[in-house]
């Protein structure tokens, strides 16, 4: 009867679930009647139909009974296409194969009141022949609210997704702005059909593009590369090209022209390829030579850059011109005292860099890349967080087995100390996992006494001295009014380490120290009785979150 549901929704309702409901065609049927009268649902905004059988099959352990019919799936999408009411559906789990799929799309793009902001269609066993059915509704969509689908884990193949990228690319309407094709073996082919399809673009609303974990390799890269370069109107800004085989510096060159020029662009990620030295260095010298670029990080940690690199990082670091470029990570490579040292200097060298973030963790450097770490500190205003963790920044180390290497000095992080006394900008600062000994931890206590910008310090792991390192980091806590957060565990403190550290912070009423981890660390009834005193008494109104067992 009209006006009446005859599944049982309520007209003020806005969600409803019927998801893993055993629901089969008739009842998708009566559903979609519900659905195609406003009077009835037009309260409703949300519906979850998954994990049912509306096209009458199903799956036990891998095999499939029932007889497909696109009965019950057809009064869905004929309902959707007049459906202005909701935002959501949920259809996965339904089997709807590529008939069923190309009409929920169709329905959904064919609607302009529809209001259906985003739909996943994520491994559902889609082929082409659905990957065409959907590349038709995109591409004559009239709907203004589709934003963003998601058809990952099906079996497109190259020409499928090649479908998909020309449907958008050649609608000047779609308001699709992100597409996310990774991990999907696309190949040679078919990143010549996404550049094609991106040579020749007309959509406004696409601007982010995930080609990562394919094998594009360096020639499927480049014609991807050389199409966004040549669409004077692209308005991509974030590109994903990691894990895509790239081997040598044909397809970073090929990035690195495209970076060059393309204006748009705010974030590119390339990592887990094999760039190499030369190829990273041109993906530097390319950012860093545009003063219109707009990327603001990049992220080469990882990336088995040695000292030829970091030169010609450090080279295009020094004579930059670009505004954009504030964030840097460098990790888990291979700079050594050297390249940081280059590094380093370049960025010192440079008035204009607007680099706020560093991370040089897992470097290899040793107590000369600390001092060059130091005399960059000392003078670049727009830092801001520096990562220095599993270094050796006091000459010595750890092997696998436990045994150390190396001869100490504290000279390095002295100096780093020092730096961090006129350093008026740097608020997070990792010292973690550096053997800092009692000697280094006193340098950057001591300093950081009358350090009034510093928010976070982390020297986990760092080896500090034990109880004796304790005490002159609880010296410092008990008097700095700036830092919210310190990291300290596995440093071996002890109950009265422990103990020293949360009476310093209790007892200092300008502390700003928010929460503190002393979990794992073996405290005995001893400490936990010291630090039950210290929060008895405590005179701090910032600690709210103690973890000590």
């Amino acid at each position: 009867q009209k006006g009446i549901s005859l599944c049982g929704i309520q007209r003020d309702q806005t969600t409803a679930d019927f998801s893993n409901q055993d629901l089969k065609p008739p009842d998708a049927i009566l559903l979609g009647s519900d659905l195609s009268q406003a009077v009835v649902t037009d309260g409703l905004t949300s519906i979850n139909l998954s994990g049912n059988q509306m096209c009458g099959i199903w799956t036990v352990w891998s095999n499939q009974l029932g007889t497909y019919t696109a009965e019950g799936i057809t009064a869905i999408a004929d309902a959707l296409r007049v459906n202005g009411a909701l935002t959501s559906i949920n259809l996965r789990g339904n089997q709807l194969e590529d008939m069923g799929w190309g009409a929920i799309f169709a329905a959904i793009c064919g609607n302009k009141d529809s209001k259906i902001m985003s739909l996943d269609a994520s491994g559902e066993n889609i082929g082409l022949a659905g990957g065409k059915l959907i590349a038709k509704a995109l591409c004559t969509s009239v709907t203004g609210a589709l934003t963003s689908f998601n058809l990952r884990g099906n079996k497109l193949g190259e020409e499928g997704w090649g479908a998909i990228f020309a449907a958008i690319c050649g609608s000047k309407d779609s308001k699709i702005m992100s597409l996310d094709a990774s991990g999907e073996n696309i190949g040679l082919a078919g990143g010549k059909l996404i550049a094609k399809a991106l040579r020749t673009s007309v959509t406004g609303g696409l601007t982010a593009l995930n080609l990562s974990l394919n094998s594009l390799k360096d020639e499927g890269v480049s014609a991807v590369c050389k199409a966004i370069q040549s669409n004077k109107e692209t308005k991509i800004a974030s590109l994903n090209f990691e894990d895509n085989g790239i081997v040598g510096p044909v397809g970073a060159n090929a990035v690195a022209a495209m970076v060059a020029v393309t204006g748009a662009l705010t974030s590119v990620k390339l990592r887990g390829n094999e760039l190499g030295d030369e190829g990273w260095g041109a993906i530097f010298a390319a950012i860093c030579g545009s003063k219109d670029s707009k990327i603001m990080s990049l992220d080469a940690s990882g990336e088995n850059i040695g000292l030829a690199g970091g030169k010609l990082i450090a080279k295009a670091l020094r004579t930059s011109v670009t505004g954009g470029l504030t964030a840097l990570n460098l990790s888990l490579n291979s700079l050594k005292d050297e390249g940081v040292s280059a590094v380093c200097k370049a960025i010192q060298s440079n008035k204009e860099t607007k680099i706020a973030s560093l991370n040089f963790g897992s470097n290899c450097i040793g107590p000369v890349g600390a001092n060059a770490v130091a005399a960059m500190v000392a003078v670049t205003g727009a830092l801001k967080s520096i990562n220095l963790s599993g270094n050796q920044l006091c000459g010595i180390w750890t092997g696998w087995r436990g045994q150390q290497h190396g001869t100490y000095t504290a000279e390095g992080v002295t100096a780093i100390a020092d730096a961090l006394r006129v350093n008026g900008a740097l608020t997070k600062l990792s010292l973690a996992h550096n053997n800092l000994g009692e000697e280094g931890t006193k340098a950057i206590c001591e300093a950081l006494e009358q350090n009034t910008t510093l928010k976070e310090l982390d020297i986990r792991d760092s080896d500090i001295g034990g109880s004796a390192g304790a005490k002159h980091v609880a010296k410092m806590v008990g008097v700095n009014g700036a830092l919210t957060n310190v990291e300290l565990r596995r440093n071996h403190l002890g109950d009265k380490g422990w103990g020293a550290i949360f009476a310093a912070i209790c007892g200092n009423k300008d502390s700003k120290i928010m929460s503190l981890d002393a979990a794992a660390e073996s405290i005995g009834p001893a400490g936990v009785k010291l630090i039950a005193e210290a929060l008895r008494s405590s005179v701090t109104g910032a600690l709210t979150q103690v973890l000590a067992f």
